[in-house]
């Protein structure tokens, strides 16, 4: 859900079965992710993360930033699972926020060694 909202995007698919699939190879090899600018810790929540906080309201959502607010967004982002808003919370949170979502209520196991790892005290 690019940008907060479900929408028809062109995707490429490889018939790996084909008998030729190795053929794309060297093709696939030369594709690159578009550089993006790394967010700061001051700016508000982006667009393509919103989704994530479906029950805050506009107003709100709209002075949260991870400088003041980073808890709550790394807590958002353990417990939704959403990898658009791990890799935000990750380039962006402080390694404290990351601490102090790891210890709240109702996280698992796993949820609470991402956090720990984010936080800088992982493996």
């Amino acid at each position: 859900m690019p940008l907060g909202r479900a929408r028809q995007v062109r995707s490429l698919h490889v018939q790996v079965r084909h008998p030729q699939w190795s053929a794309l190879l060297p093709v696939l090899c030369q594709v690159v992710n578009p550089a993006m600018p790394a967010p700061s810790p001051s700016e508000h929540v982006p667009a393509h993360v919103r989704h994530a906080f479906w029950n805050v309201d506009d107003d709100t959502l709209a002075s949260v930033t991870p400088a003041t607010d980073g808890s709550f967004i790394a807590a958002r982002a353990l417990t939704t699972g959403d990898v658009n808003l791990l890799a935000y919370a990750a380039a962006t949170v402080s390694g404290a926020a990351w601490t102090r979502a790891g210890r709240g209520r109702g996280l698992n196991e796993g949820q609470r060694a991402l956090a720990d790892s984010h936080a800088g005290k992982g493996p």
